[in-house]
């Protein structure tokens, strides 16, 4: 994603924002998928919990600020290519 921010800007928005929209899916969809019955799982020591943690909440903010940027990006560049046809 990076090359293709530099080396074409357009696509490499466009890839961005593929990117955060799969990330909010598969914050949504692992939302969707959790049981609404909390769930443990016991082993000798330790119990596993199935619950939103770090991961999930640093994944949703990741991926609505790579859309948000990556929108602005796009809208960004068809701005400046519409406003330097209108001056040319």
């Amino acid at each position: 994603m990076n090359v293709l921010l530099v080396v074409v800007p357009r696509y490499g928005a466009y890839t961005m924002t593929l990117t955060g929209w799969t990330m909010l899916f598969a914050c949504s969809l692992y939302y969707w998928l959790l049981p609404k019955k909390p769930l443990e799982i016991h082993f000798e020591e330790a119990v596993i919990q199935f619950k939103l943690g770090w991961c999930f909440w640093i994944n949703i903010v990741t991926g609505n600020q790579r859309q948000m940027t990556s929108e602005v990006r796009a809208l960004l560049r068809i701005c400046i290519r519409t406003y330097s046809i209108l001056i040319a």
